[in-house]
């Protein structure tokens, strides 16, 4: 292994992507070789680059590994196993896009503060405290996310990085506001609808050194209202893990335009990937269960979260309702409207309710994924299963939006872990 003045790393993953990344890498990096899991492949070699066991990396502890394969989970935990630490990620959704420079020192920059982060001396609830924790406990990973998000609008915003408006919508922590400030994003304003993270986030952004433009807590309609008060409109919206919570995200779509000026990006990521058959067979049991089985209160759940099963909500709420209107449903009717209203919130219940008492007919579940549902109080949905096709087939007719699916091929998207949907509006 000869090495230069670059810098020595190993591909974790000799296939299509490990190739793709030495193709994307090897102008900044001297690659000494790809590592693979398949015996097959030992001492063969890729474009004279040679292949060697893991075990090699037991010689190499010093050379970093860059994980090009969609195992990264597995490939992340042998390799702790193996006490190496040193590994990062080749872009596994942006494969056409290379990390900027700026984007990868200040990823690193934040994961060495996340790591010295004292949680504990944290003046946050035990809600975050435990979300901020398994941030850090997956800091390769959740970073790697928040730097594909921000490369993403990077490449399509038509705008000076540093005059340019952000919103980190539905952002939780607020660790994604605090790498797009370490970027080099010039307003970068933070949202969430929990006023407790918007409080903690701000705690977080101090304690990490980092002062975040302003704190909007609320939905879009209270977005909208502090753009119209504080004469602001922005540029670009990220976020990860929130698209599967929006209640009606038709509404979302149709109303985002009023946060922006002219044209707006949008890049929205979530794990919540319905292309992937393994990830919607455990949504799917994990619907049924908030749908029938009442959870127990544990350390730091959420307290705007209902413990009761969403089945037994709707019927509560049906029967309230029908009480106030002094009229008399048998309990097989009740748990049948209670059937056919999963996946609404209460003002829907109520509203299809009342179309039921006047004509006797009931929607139709049309949902594409029928395990799909949300709290009836908030109209947060557990882990929704999106029907792509059918919300960018409505997005589409909003008007010129450039819109597309990341991984933009189907077998990827199989394969994949995070599904992206990026616009231009």
């Amino acid at each position: 292994m000869v090495s230069n003045l670059k810098e020595d790393v190993f591909i974790f993953g000799a296939s299509r992507a490990g190739i793709e990344c030495f193709n994307n890498t090897k102008n900044i990096h001297n690659i000494v070789g790809y590592i693979d899991n398949d015996k097959n492949k030992w001492n063969t070699t890729i474009e004279n680059i040679n292949v060697y066991s893991p075990d090699i990396l037991l010689k190499y502890r010093n050379n970093r590994v860059i994980i090009a394969s969609v195992y990264y989970k597995e490939i992340i935990n042998q390799l702790e196993k193996m006490e190496i630490y040193n590994y990062d990620f080749e872009p596994i959704i942006l494969k056409n896009h290379k990390m900027d420079n700026k984007i990868v020192e200040s990823k690193r920059i934040l994961f060495k503060k996340l790591r010295n982060i004292d949680i504990k001396s944290l003046k946050i609830s035990d809600y975050n405290k435990r979300y901020l924790s398994e941030i850090i406990n997956d800091a390769k990973f959740f970073l790697q996310v928040y730097s594909e998000i921000l490369q993403s609008i990077i490449t399509k915003i038509n705008k000076p990085l540093d005059e340019v408006n952000f919103i980190d919508y539905g952002g939780g922590t607020g660790i994604l506001s605090i790498l797009a400030k370490e970027v080099g994003f010039g307003n970068v304003y933070y949202n969430d609808i929990y006023d407790v993270s918007c409080c903690d986030a701000k705690e977080i952004a101090s304690k990490l050194g980092y002062n975040i433009k302003d704190y909007i807590c609320g939905d879009l309609k209270q977005v909208i209202k502090y753009c119209n008060e504080n004469k602001i409109c922005f540029d670009c919206l990220g976020n990860f893990d929130v698209l599967e919570h929006i209640y009606n995200l038709k509404k979302f779509f149709s109303n985002i335009r009023y946060i922006s000026e002219n044209s707006m990006v949008l890049s929205m990521f979530t794990t919540a990937n319905p292309y992937n058959k393994e990830i919607v067979g455990k949504l799917t049991q994990q619907h049924k269960k908030i749908e029938y089985e009442e959870r127990v209160k544990v350390y730091g759940c959420k307290e705007r979260d209902s413990l009761k099963a969403y089945f037994h909500i709707r019927i509560e709420i049906i029967k309230q309702y029908l009480e106030s209107k002094s009229i008399y449903l048998d309990d097989n009717k009740i748990k049948e409207l209670s059937n056919v209203t999963k996946g609404k919130d209460k003002n829907d219940i109520i509203r299809i309710l009342d179309e039921f008492l006047k004509t006797n007919n009931l929607p139709d579940n049309n949902d594409k994924f029928s395990s799909n549902t949300c709290d009836p109080y908030t109209g947060n949905w557990a882990e929704h299963l999106i029907d792509f096709e059918k919300l960018i087939s409505y997005i589409q007719k909003l008007g010129k939006i450039n819109i597309s699916l990341l991984p933009n091929n189907k077998e990827e998207l199989k394969n994949s872990n995070v599904i992206a949907i990026n616009l231009v509006m």
